[in-house]
């Protein structure tokens, strides 16, 4: 008896995770623009490190403008100040998301852990090739460990303000001061460099801080200033975000709700007018209606026209979506396409 019966279980799927599109777009914007610096590095030094190339006898001209324009670009002061805003905003997004992840802790550990494999591999990579790829504490174990210790605090601060009624502020102070220290202390007086043989505990520590690094090093971030950014963007984030919803939707939240306030407002008034039109105010009414359809045919067209930068938009957001793993891939694939083309120029390892 029971067997003709059909059972309905109602399916149960975790909700999914709503995105907050400008912290997906300004990180994406930093991880292009990270690439773009990679790219630049491998034809400024890598050619010549792993391959020899040498302008004076390289037979192709566009290969030489190319290293030239990296070389510049590298060299570049405007590159250099422009970088450390580059970093600061990809932090300062990372501490906007810590609102937002459901176990920093974890999530911190893990980046780390990748960060510390991709400087060991960086390590490994540089004495077999006999070049200079070397990531002493580099940008995703930098940002991995920056989560990992605003972690820790949040846990600490929970057992004396567990309702993180004072914790946001007292983390924006805290910020503020790591900033104020990494800029205009540590980095500004010791930002010195030392060799990659010279490399000793008190060294790396130094590169940890920022008192010091490597100067072979490819990619360095270090804690003063950038951890500021991390917890000044950790407790910002928890004001501006206390109902876990974009700005832009709060600004359309709040546009709605003073609209309908003012249609509630308003309808006795605008029923009382409705009811007094005559023949000669419909005519106006159908008029009126007329240009409501040709705005409607506006706003097609503008439409279609700003369709380019939706999709770029969107574009953009993916790769904020998805940083770390866009940020391993990318240096793995432009070192091969490097390798690649080089190759197929006729060069050989100089190694």
């Amino acid at each position: 008896m029971v067997k003709n019966y059909q059972f309905f279980i109602p399916r149960i799927e975790p909700k999914k995770k709503k995105r907050i599109p400008e912290i997906d777009f300004v990180r994406g914007i930093c991880i292009i623009l990270m690439i773009f610096d990679h790219f630049f590095y491998d034809f400024a030094y890598l050619i010549v490190s792993v391959f020899g190339f040498n302008e004076f006898t390289c037979q192709y001209q566009w290969l030489i403008d190319l290293h030239n324009s990296a070389v510049f670009y590298r060299n570049w002061d405007f590159r250099a100040n422009f970088r450390y805003g580059v970093l600061a905003m990809f932090l300062i997004s990372s501490g906007f998301s810590t609102n937002f992840s459901r176990n920093n802790l974890k999530r911190g550990y893990f980046i780390t852990i990748v960060g510390a494999f991709l400087s060991v591999g960086s390590y490994m990579l540089s004495y077999m090739l006999n070049a200079s790829f070397y990531m002493t504490f580099g940008t995703i174990l930098a940002i991995g460990s920056c989560i990992l210790i605003y972690a820790i605090y949040l846990k600490i601060m929970q057992k004396f303000d567990k309702n993180n009624v004072y914790t946001k502020y007292i983390s924006i102070i805290i910020g503020l001061i790591i900033i104020f220290i990494g800029y205009f202390g540590i980095n500004y007086f010791a930002n010195d460099t030392y060799d990659v043989s010279e490399m000793s505990f008190l060294n790396f520590l130094g590169s940890v801080i920022g008192s010091l690094h490597v100067k072979q090093d490819i990619d360095w971030l270090c804690l003063f200033p950038y951890l500021g950014f991390m917890f000044a963007a950790g407790g910002l984030g928890s004001i501006i975000y206390k109902d876990k919803i974009s700005i832009f939707r709060q600004i359309n939240n709040f546009i709605k709700t003073k609209t309908n306030t003012l249609k509630n407002k308003n309808n006795e008034e605008l029923q009382t007018f409705l009811n007094d039109v005559d023949n000669k105010n419909n005519e106006v009414m159908l008029d009126f209606s007329n240009n409501k359809n040709s705005t409607k045919k506006s706003k097609k067209i503008l439409n279609y026209l700003l369709l380019p930068f939706k999709y770029f938009a969107k574009g953009v957001c993916y790769v904020g979506k998805y940083p770390l793993i866009i940020y391993v891939v990318h240096q793995v694939l432009i070192i091969i396409f490097v390798f690649i083309l080089m190759l197929s120029l006729g060069y050989s390892f100089s190694v």
